[in-house]
């Protein structure tokens, strides 16, 4: 039989010479048998792409350590906080965001970054009338950046008092002794406290218990942290300024350390150990479950759970967008980038402990609830619970002092990390955006732009900006990336770089994401504004700031249309053909 590749009986022995994979001689010499007519042609050797840039030498754990931290930062989930009061909603809830709004992005993000590598601030370069999307992006990012950085400062507060008073947040003291509505609030502790729940009929208005002889009562763990909260809010306090100082100047100043294994080293080993913590914690709460069962006690006040509940603010905890940082430290990795098993590792990776984390402090506040007979409330909103649920929780135990103090260490770590690298992040978009900036000047100016914005700013309103501007820019995003830029042509350069093409439900959800975020940002402002009408907020600030965002949208627009149509007088015929490579490389 005739060998139809033109082989002859020689050539098809085997050879001692055996090379592991094609090579330009032997694919040529092939393709010179098979098709003698194509003696010119050539293979050429896929060239790779250098960024100028440093490389960050994170290893593929680390970064995952990184993506857990900050999807799962007390700082964003508790901030407004719905897991400990309805496990089921919560998960709904976030099972539903993971498909339509997490799966999307994170896979865009992943492929922009091998596409792309070298445009962290990719908006502006798809949709060029939105040039202001890049200021805009970063006053969101430093918003942010600012609220958590003043909400991890609680941590040190707690680390410092517990080393020097010997966690004083589990003894009733005379420091205790807050003055509500003309009455001094009685402190109980947590045997004490929950006798005045049997048989008895007792409410709670808005900080305490009330119980039928007119007695104001509270638990010292609650007490503690409403102390300290009211010292917090007053930023003219010295040693409230101070803490924020350090740890802003201190994530700053330390940019180049972001190109230093020890930072990212050090981030995993104090994540592995809280995983650790947790899953101690899970399983000593599991067995006491399995022993005798938890009661569900009442939350009061449910209609405010409701608005919580129907708003999810911890839709919030998931964007990625301010800065970009799965792009940044995508795009500087060393190790192959791989889109689709990238973005699935990612989201994976969050969603498990996102999930594990919830479902702990569920069954912690399920625990601590029992011991007081009660469903516990520092206010109505539960907001940072954390920092009295679990004392609450080591104090049943010998040593529970050094066990609460542990814990806030270890929280404190991953924390501060996570701040320290998403400062960077910034800086480094920044740095790559507009090359001609010097390092050490903009370090400085963020320095002192933080500090004077923490100083000058009410922290209630950088909380509500941070709510705000996040939420309106992940919606611009998404509708820039997934609707004003072609969908079609999205699925074309994504085909293109990756040989394959996306599949129908992978295209259905890009499709529905941005409708998906914006009814879920209709639903989380009109609660927020529902919230805030409870408080005396709109009376004590001007909520005229929250529009910061939109002036560099609206003067960048302006900039794009002279830019392009006046002096550049660019016709969309002739920008048809453009692809998102061609686009973003102008």
């Amino acid at each position: 039989m005739d060998d139809t590749l033109g082989f002859s009986e020689q050539e098809k022995k085997p050879s001692d010479d055996w090379h592991p994979g094609d090579t330009e001689e032997s694919v040529s010499s092939v393709t010179s048998k098979i098709c003698p007519h194509y003696q010119d042609l050539q293979v050429l050797q896929k060239n790779d792409f250098f960024l100028d840039r440093p490389q960050i030498p994170a290893t593929y754990w680390e970064r995952l350590s990184f993506f857990r931290s900050y999807a799962t930062s007390q700082t964003r989930t508790m901030f407004l906080c719905v897991q400990e009061e309805d496990f089921r909603v919560y998960l709904w809830n976030y099972l539903i965001n993971v498909f339509f709004k997490s799966l999307p992005s994170t896979y865009v993000y992943a492929f922009l970054s091998a596409y792309v590598p070298d445009t962290h601030f990719f908006v502006a370069k798809i949709f060029p009338i939105a040039y202001g999307s890049t200021l805009a992006f970063i006053i969101t990012a430093f918003i942010d950046l600012i609220m958590v950085t003043y909400s991890t400062t609680k941590y040190l507060d707690y680390l410092v008092l517990g080393f020097r008073y010997q966690s004083p947040w589990n003894r009733c003291s005379e420091s205790f002794n807050i003055t509500y509505k003309n009455t001094t609030l009685k402190c109980y502790e947590i045997q004490d406290f929950a006798k005045q729940f049997i048989n008895k009929s007792v409410i709670f208005d808005d900080i305490v218990y009330i119980s039928e002889e007119n007695e104001h009562f509270q638990l010292p763990q609650l007490l503690f942290y409403l102390s300290r909260m009211k010292y917090f809010q007053n930023c003219n306090v010295v040693l409230t300024c101070s803490y924020f100082v350090i740890f802003w100047l201190g994530a700053t100043i330390t940019y180049p350390m972001f190109f230093k294994r020890f930072l990212w080293k050090t981030l995993h080993i104090a994540q592995m150990g809280l995983n650790m913590f947790l899953i101690i914690v899970f399983v000593h709460l599991t067995i006491i479950y399995f022993e005798r069962g938890y009661k569900k006690y009442p939350v009061y006040r449910k209609e405010l759970l409701d608005i919580l509940q129907s708003s999810d603010f911890d839709l919030l905890s998931e964007s990625m967008t301010t800065p970009p940082i799965v792009h940044i430290l995508s795009s500087r990795s060393n190790i192959d980038k791989k889109p689709i098993q990238d973005s699935a590792l990612i989201v994976t990776s969050n969603a498990v402990y996102y999930t594990f984390r919830g479902f702990v402090t569920y069954l912690l506040k399920l625990y601590c609830d029992n011991l007081a007979n009660t469903s516990l409330q520092a206010i109505y909103f539960s907001s940072e619970s954390l920092f009295y649920l679990w004392p609450i929780y080591f104090s049943q135990f010998y040593l529970g002092n050094l066990f609460t103090i542990v814990f806030f260490l270890l929280n404190l770590i991953n924390e501060y990390l996570v701040i320290v690298i998403t400062v960077h992040c910034l800086i480094e978009a920044i740095l790559c955006e507009w090359r001609w900036l010097n390092t050490w000047i903009l370090i400085v100016s963020l320095s002192v732009l933080g500090v004077a914005t923490f100083h000058f700013i009410p922290t209630e309103l950088i909380e509500i900006m941070y709510i705000l501007c996040t939420a309106l820019m992940t919606l611009m995003e998404l509708i820039i990336i997934f609707y004003l830029y072609p969908l079609g042509r999205l699925v074309d350069d994504m085909t293109f770089f990756n040989g394959v093409r996306p599949t129908k439900l992978r295209i259905f959800t890009f499709w529905a994401a941005p409708v998906f975020y914006m009814l879920k940002i209709y639903y989380m402002i009109t609660g927020l504004f529902k919230i805030v009408a409870l408080t005396t907020l709109p009376q004590k600030y001007l909520y005229q700031y929250i529009y910061i965002p939109a002036v560099p949208m609206f003067f960048g627009a302006l900039f794009a249309f002279f830019k392009y149509v006046i002096v550049k007088k660019m016709v969309t015929k002739n920008n048809q053909n453009m692809n998102l490579f061609k686009i973003i490389s102008v």
